[in-house]
């Protein structure tokens, strides 16, 4: 990787964003997206600011190295024709095996609240996928 990656996705946030951006090749393009798992843990809107003042300060000084934000609930609410179409697409995927999400535990309903609570904690690898009981 010694002239970096051509696109480098990066939900981790904060210092995930400077490492990420630093594997950017010369064209490359940095993605990010989860800032709001940051937010619910309770980072402080100033620096989660400083976050999104960086992209956009390396949006618009890196020249051929643009930076985007994808955020899921701001597409559903302005963009209710793409999201629909980008989650028709998503779950076709899912339908034909092209894509595996990393399934941590499946959980029946009445495990709501020790899913919230695992959630809560941290450190989940993967997703906690709740199923009707029975």
């Amino acid at each position: 990787m010694p002239e970096g990656f051509d696109v480098v996705f990066d939900g981790i946030g904060e210092q995930g964003f400077t490492r990420a951006w630093r594997g950017v090749g010369p064209h490359g393009h940095l993605a990010t997206f989860g800032v709001s798992a940051a937010i619910q843990k309770g980072i402080p809107f100033v620096r989660v600011g400083w976050w999104f003042a960086r992209l956009w300060a390396w949006n618009h000084l890196a020249g051929d190295r643009p930076t985007s934000f994808y955020s899921i609930t701001t597409k559903r609410r302005k963009r209710p024709d793409w999201f629909l179409a980008d989650l028709a697409e998503l779950l076709a995927l899912l339908r034909r095996s092209e894509i595996r999400p990393r399934i941590a535990e499946r959980i029946g309903f009445d495990g709501v609240a020790r899913a919230h609570e695992r959630l809560e904690v941290g450190g989940v690898q993967g997703k906690i996928i709740l199923l009707p009981n029975g």
